[in-house]
């Protein structure tokens, strides 16, 4: 599977420790969207367990609207006291609900990775060190 590079994966693990162990955590910022980020269903990957992380700009929030919204798999082998380890962020998908777009590479079933498509995947990385250094930019992270 294709995974982020490094420095993308780093600024979104800023964002994960910014959950503080919860599944769901909403970063505001002022005059921007809101970004809110959700932890999912664990996941077994050939790198180790994981899980699936939803991140996503809110244009509404209920019901929820997202203007843009990935999903990633994130196998996170970090020290939890330290933060110092391995981890690894895989794109899964993207969607725009406001113009009805889904693309979709990883097939996930039963807690697993059942197929990819590595085409859509390199797409959807390159999407994400684009989109995910726009919200760093930003402040979000």
């Amino acid at each position: 599977m294709i995974f982020l590079d490094n420095f993308t994966t780093g600024s979104l693990l800023k964002a994960i420790d910014r959950m503080q162990g919860l599944d769901s955590k909403d970063l505001p910022l002022k005059d921007h969207l809101l970004l809110r980020l959700q932890r999912q269903e664990p996941i077994q990957t050939e790198s180790g367990p994981g899980y699936t992380l939803n991140i996503g700009t809110l244009n509404r929030i209920d019901p929820p609207v997202y203007e843009v919204r990935m999903m990633f798999i994130v196998v996170d082998q970090r020290d939890s006291q330290t933060k110092q380890g391995p981890a690894t962020v895989f794109p899964v998908s993207y969607y725009d609900d406001l113009n009805e777009v889904t693309e979709t590479a990883v097939l996930l079933a039963n807690g697993q990775v059942k197929n990819f498509n590595a085409t859509i995947q390199r797409s959807l990385a390159t999407f994400a060190h684009a989109w995910l250094a726009e919200l760093r930019t930003a402040g979000y992270f």
